[in-house]
């Protein structure tokens, strides 16, 4: 308790200021030298009391609003809500626990069958959700992002920029999208049409923390429910446009969407 030794020295007034309004001046007893505000001649002004061989000074303030009855005042708290919504975008989550399907069930066929049914049970997804989609069109997805090529992966960011705008725009129509995504260069030597694809998942929300805004999806690849509806389940918006984060049942694999599958 030696930190509170500071107060001993200091002296308690019997009594507190009090404060009222003189002629229009907020005015303290006993009188503080020094600022005051007054209404002098239609306005508000502040003036300094005068003493020793000072005079007094007149400083004129712009007058407050009191005849309209609008007022017109900033709120920060307001300010910033304002500037989320103009900036970022209205929160979705069209996720439901009896929507989720996983790729591991006997529907699929034995083990093997269920290892690469994560495509086939993303569609049970959007069945779910009345979406008719996540097929090829002429052999080809709605948009091609990104592909594999000298031992990376090649982002289109063009193309990256107007499948954000129609995962927007599907989402905002109630509609959950179907999109592949990389998480190892030549997974098992590259299958699917673009030979880039490794894994199917379903965008179904979207939103912003801290770190920036993001895509929240189902997770077929996984026998419990819990990591398959995780919030998360996060792909964040990047500066090449692309849809890049993390899958919440594993932490080996980091998820980049190559394709998006078109809604009919």
């Amino acid at each position: 308790m030696s930190d509170l030794e500071i107060w001993e020295g200091v002296e308690i007034r019997k009594s507190s200021y009090r404060t009222k309004f003189v002629n229009g001046a907020l005015m303290s007893s006993p009188i503080i030298m020094g600022e005051y505000l007054i209404y002098k001649l239609g306005k508000w002004v502040y003036e300094r009391m005068a003493y020793g061989d000072k005079k007094e000074e007149e400083i004129p303030l712009s007058p407050f609003p009191i005849a309209n009855p609008v007022v017109t005042h900033f709120h920060p708290v307001a300010f910033v809500e304002q500037m989320r919504r103009v900036f970022l975008k209205e929160d979705i989550d069209l996720r439901k626990r009896d929507k989720w399907q996983t790729q591991f069930d006997s529907k699929f066929g034995n083990k093997d069958k269920q290892n690469v049914a994560c495509w086939r049970s993303c569609m049970i997804v959007l069945a779910n959700h009345n979406v008719n989609g996540g097929n090829l069109v002429n052999g080809t997805a709605l948009f091609q992002i990104a592909t594999e090529s000298n031992n990376k992966l090649v982002v289109d960011e063009n193309i990256a920029k107007k499948s954000i705008e129609y995962i927007d725009e599907q989402l905002e129509a109630d509609k959950p999208i179907l999109v592949g995504v990389d998480h190892t260069y030549k997974y098992k030597g590259g299958f699917n049409n673009d030979l880039t694809t490794d894994h199917f998942i379903v965008l179904a929300g979207r939103s912003s923390d801290t770190q920036g805004s993001y895509y929240l999806f189902y997770e077929v690849g996984t026998s419990f429910e819990r990591y398959g509806i995780s919030n998360e389940n996060k792909l964040y918006i990047q500066s090449d446009n692309s849809l890049r984060g993390s899958t919440a049942y594993t932490s080996k694999h980091k998820y980049t969407v190559t394709q998006v599958r078109k809604n009919n």
